[in-house]
């Protein structure tokens, strides 16, 4: 019973943990896109 809960209590926190990493680490290793830049590519 108890094992359970914290097997699904650990699982819930590492998908809000990655869903709040993978957009952090995309910004900081993609290259800003300003505003006229995506004007040149269009």
């Amino acid at each position: 019973e108890v094992f359970g809960t914290t097997i699904s209590l650990l699982i819930t926190l590492a998908k809000a943990y990655l869903f709040l990493f993978i957009p952090i680490s995309t910004r900081w290793t993609l290259p800003r896109l300003r505003m006229d830049q995506l004007l040149n590519l269009g």
